[in-house]
């Protein structure tokens, strides 16, 4: 993310581009959020920041964070409309040792407090998925504040993800721990792959015939979006924010960090005996529409038990270049 670049209702330069070359050539860009490291301003002096338990601090900073939104905004080119944007999430698999003067803020699942937030433009859903972009550690304030400052730490330890590094010499023979949003959304490309796979493998074996050529992009992109929840994360904003309005405003909190939440993949792409994915794809005009009907197995007619249908409509959108 360009970090000179916060989205500001006006569409970057390089998003369009983004937008333009994926209509031009049929590709599905994922696009990382972008990260937000400057220092987090909570309104607790240091005494009270260490009397504060776990549940009560992760209200702080979720909190601090809404508040400075403005300053932590997504990103160019992150605001793309066609493009997937992909947030984090503060967690990993990796061992975290004890590191002294160095704290893990969140407890609970949550977002990673780097994690840019929406929304996106004309009030769309950014970032559209939010996945394991690794934890982040603090410095533990020590100097007395009136206002406690939580900066990140550099490191190159765990916790994180773990990648690939050079070393001294500039060869790629070492690895160390790394976290962000750049991390969710490589996880997520190769996601995108697994998906693309699956869906070769289907037409290749069972309807090789009607193979969608032009429509991989978008199948992938509805696939991953269609597969999300917001699950346990969701509920843990939903406690912090339980004094700060309505539940309508609540949701808007949420979407704005999350979007449509983390993906489950395996839940998409294999069927059981009471879940089936449809897949549907092909070109409308303006003042078209395309009708499905949809009848139920008679196994499923001749019950009477709940049922649900979920439906995710994804696309390229043209741009206008000139406006």
């Amino acid at each position: 993310g360009d970090q000179s670049r916060h989205f500001n209702q006006i569409m970057s330069p390089l998003a369009r581009l983004l937008d333009w070359l994926s209509i031009k050539y049929g590709v599905l860009f994922i696009v990382s959020a972008g990260n937000h490291s400057s220092p987090i301003k909570l309104r607790v002096s240091t005494n009270e920041f260490k009397e504060l338990e776990n549940r009560n601090l992760e209200e702080e900073v979720v909190k601090a964070i809404f508040q400075e939104i403005r300053n932590r905004k997504l990103l160019s080119p992150s605001e793309s409309i066609n493009s997937l944007t992909i947030g984090s999430v503060h967690k990993d698999n990796s061992e975290l040792k004890h590191q002294p003067n160095k704290i893990d803020i969140f407890n609970r699942l949550l977002p990673s407090p780097l994690s840019a937030l929406g929304l996106g433009y004309r009030k769309s859903i950014k970032p559209d998925l939010v996945y394991y972009g690794g934890r982040v550690l603090f410095e533990n304030p020590i100097i007395n504040q009136e206002n406690v400052q939580l900066k990140t730490v550099a490191y190159r330890s765990a916790p994180g993800n773990k990648v690939a590094a050079p070393d001294s010499k500039g060869e790629i023979n070492k690895t160390m721990y790394t976290s962000g949003t750049s991390n969710a959304a490589a996880l997520i490309s190769r996601a995108g792959v697994y998906c693309y796979d699956t869906l070769r493998n289907l037409f290749n074996s069972q309807l090789a015939y009607i193979e969608p050529d032009n429509y991989y992009p978008l199948l992938i992109k509805a696939i991953l979006v269609h597969g999300s929840e917001w699950g346990e994360i969701a509920d843990n904003l939903t406690n912090i924010f339980s004094d700060a309005g309505n539940r309508r405003d609540i949701k808007n909190y949420i979407s704005k960090w999350i979007g449509n939440g983390y993906p489950d993949i395996e839940r998409i792409l294999y069927c059981t005996k009471n879940r089936v994915t449809l897949i549907g794809y092909g070109d409308l005009d303006d003042g078209e529409a395309h009708l499905y009907r949809l009848p139920l197995p008679p196994s499923f007619a001749s019950k009477k038990e709940w049922r649900r249908i979920s439906a995710t409509l994804a696309w390229f959108s043209p741009i206008s270049a000139s406006t």
